[in-house]
């Protein structure tokens, strides 16, 4: 369980990095955080999915909730 929230976490963010990153047009940044972004969207779809057919309703919502607290912490770090 902790892997899902944990992964969902840093897709957030690893997404949000990537879009600034293409925004400033820095190709080596741009390029690392997408592949960050790649991997834990490959661990955290794989898990998610899993909880979805084993119909593990607790794993679902965590999935749900750490991307959307992953949202929050992007935010406040882009505040900073």
């Amino acid at each position: 369980m902790w892997i899902v929230a944990i992964s969902q976490i840093l897709f957030a963010m690893f997404r949000n990095l990537n879009f600034k990153y293409i925004a400033e047009r820095n190709i080596s940044m741009t390029l690392l955080s997408s592949l960050g972004l790649k991997i834990t969207l490959l661990i955290s779809t794989y898990f998610g999915i899993s909880g979805i057919i084993e119909g593990d309703y607790i794993l679902i919502f965590v999935y749900l909730l750490s991307g959307t607290l992953g949202d929050l912490l992007s935010f406040k770090i882009k505040k900073t």
